[in-house]
């Protein structure tokens, strides 16, 4: 692993992330990220069911901590919108 440290605060960034979207989701009580080989899902627990919300490459989660800061923004932008517009599926209310 070429960057350990980095990979780990980036995953733990997006762990806030996925905390920030769900925490004040009416209908969804349990969600994570967990990792799958070299990828990593948010997934949640809607209507008694494990979903995949969204799959994130170790690529594009270890960028959301790049030390270019507008590139790290680009990219937490961009997991934010793929985990919500995932969740629109599921459910419209969420934002």
């Amino acid at each position: 692993m070429r960057h350990p440290n980095r990979i780990a605060q980036s995953v733990a960034l997006v762990k806030t992330i996925v905390d920030h979207i769900f925490s004040d989701h009416k209908s969804i009580h349990m969600y994570g990220l967990k990792q799958i080989h070299a990828s990593y899902e948010v997934w949640v627990k809607h209507e008694g069911q494990m979903i995949t919300v969204q799959s994130l490459t170790r690529e594009i989660i270890l960028h959301c901590t790049d030390p270019d800061e507008d590139t790290a923004r680009k990219f937490q932008s961009f997991i934010e919108r793929c985990i919500r517009q995932g969740m629109k599926v599921l459910t419209p209310d969420v934002s």
